[in-house]
């Protein structure tokens, strides 16, 4: 597929249609980094929901830890 002028070609594939889209996207920013940076920052997230939840069990339990936040 691409644009010529206002008009959008569509094309068959070609035979190998991983190796036509390899690549097509380096224009742009880096789709891969910002999926694991976003994974990153939700795996810290989920990490400090985890914590606290330890915490307020071992609160309920009568251990009464603090942990730091």
């Amino acid at each position: 597929m691409r644009v010529e002028g206002n008009l959008i070609l569509i094309e068959p594939l070609k035979e190998n249609p991983a190796e036509y889209f390899y690549g097509i996207f380096k224009k742009g920013p880096s789709l891969t980094k910002a999926l694991l940076k976003d994974r990153k920052e939700e795996k810290s997230v989920k990490e400090k929901i985890l914590l606290d939840f330890y915490a307020v069990l071992a609160y309920l339990k009568g251990e009464k830890k603090c942990t730091e936040s």
